[in-house]
């Protein structure tokens, strides 16, 4: 497939080369984990500067405490991203007092204030889908046939019918699919570790949607998801993943075009491992489809719901 080749002045091409190649040195200094934790950080800051209209080396405070702060993640992602920011300025800071100025303040801002606004910031509700919101959720792109139509559709489908974390789903490649037997190999889970998910879609029609998908990208793409261009008429744009926020993003404006209110990412998650505890599957199958360490962390993602269950089930004889 022929890209198409954006106009960039050669101001703009020498900055992402600098930003490119400190990058990879700060990234060569990791492990394996690290280093795509801290990857997918840059990659969120690139999007986030883009979005913004500033210049990616322009590692000021203030653009950095933005970055931080708007995002709608979890108070830990926000100060491993801070951390992240700092190592990368810390190398920037080496003979050039430009970015040590932006260096000492960052430095302080992670001492003094790294997560002031968590104080202020009210804890979000967890939620389950019941079937009939799930069911809404799920037909929201189901006609859309536009590139960000398709690719919205996969996105919430694999979150539901596969219950992902965020972090899987976007490092997918299509060579993780196996389409015969429904099933995605997620390579890097959480603590590293490989695993095997079944798509759980009793319709088949998630398999026909990633069909859909890779037939509409064409055969120069590895990513299931890779970036797309902005705009109306987007596209796909280079063979790299898309970031987190393109994520959180999908899911909370399709949560509200189907009338649900706020949803995050990890909802769809929990609302994948509650209808399958509910729905007859066992706490072993579960646990091994979310790739969790813990089958108690299983259960408590079905939690409410046992317990409204339990209410039917005890009879007091006392009222």
């Amino acid at each position: 497939m022929t890209q198409a080749i954006t106009a960039h002045s050669s101001q703009d091409l020498a900055e992402q080369s600098i930003f490119d190649k400190a990058v990879a040195i700060v990234l060569d200094t990791l492990s394996p984990t690290s280093r795509r934790v801290y990857d997918r950080t840059y990659r969120t800051w690139r999007q986030f500067a883009t979005e913004r209209g500033f210049d990616i080396m322009t590692l000021t405070l203030d653009n950095i405490r933005a970055f931080i702060h708007e995002a709608d993640v979890a108070k830990t992602t926000r100060q491993n991203r801070l951390s992240h920011m700092r190592k990368l300025l810390e190398l920037l800071a080496i003979g050039d007092d430009h970015y040590r100025q932006h260096y000492d303040a960052v430095k302080s801002f992670l001492k003094v204030q790294a997560n002031a606004d968590d104080k202020s910031r009210p804890e979000r509700v967890k939620r389950a889908l019941n079937p009939h919101e799930a069911t809404a959720l799920l037909g929201v792109w189901r006609d859309d046939d536009s590139d960000v139509g398709i690719r919205n559709d996969v996105m919430i489908r694999l979150l539901v019918y596969a219950g992902l974390r965020r972090s899987e789903l976007i490092a997918l490649r299509w060579t993780d699919m196996n389409f015969e037997y429904m099933t995605i190999t997620v390579r890097h889970g959480k603590g590293d570790k490989e695993r095997v998910v079944a798509i759980v879609d009793p319709s088949e029609g998630t398999v026909r949607a990633l069909q859909t998908l890779r037939n509409a990208q064409g055969d120069s793409y590895t990513h299931v998801f890779p970036s797309m261009t902005r705009g109306r008429a987007a596209t796909w744009a280079a063979d790299t993943p898309t970031v987190d926020q393109t994520v959180m993003r999908v899911v909370s404006q399709t949560a509200k075009r189907a009338g649900l209110g706020e949803l995050a990412p990890h909802d769809l998650r929990r609302t994948h491992i509650t209808e399958g505890l509910n729905t007859g599957a066992t706490v072993a199958d579960m646990q091994a489809q979310a790739g969790h360490a813990n089958a108690a962390t299983t259960l408590r993602y079905a939690q409410a719901t046992e317990a409204v269950q339990r209410r039917h089930r005890i009879n007091f004889r006392f009222a």
